[in-house]
């Protein structure tokens, strides 16, 4: 197994900090009308559903493949 260079520990951290970011904004969106009675953040709860969607899968996509990369098991380009 070869050691991996500092830059892709850096990039590793960095994607996994924006995964978590992700991660919690769209848990927000999406547990929001749990809490708040004044409706939607954007105009539509479809608009609010799909933002909860992306952002929720893009934040569990980002962190999983940072842990690849710390792991050594993703290809680095």
């Amino acid at each position: 197994m070869t050691q991996l260079p500092m830059a892709t520990s850096a990039r590793t951290r960095i994607t996994t900090a924006i995964g978590v970011i992700m991660i919690g904004l769209g848990a927000f969106v999406a547990l929001r009308p749990l809490w708040s009675s004044n409706g939607p953040l954007t105009d539509s709860w479809w608009l609010d559903g799909g933002f909860a969607f992306f952002f929720l899968v893009r934040g569990v996509f980002g962190v999983r493949t940072a842990g690849r990369r710390w792991t050594g098991t993703a290809p680095t380009e």
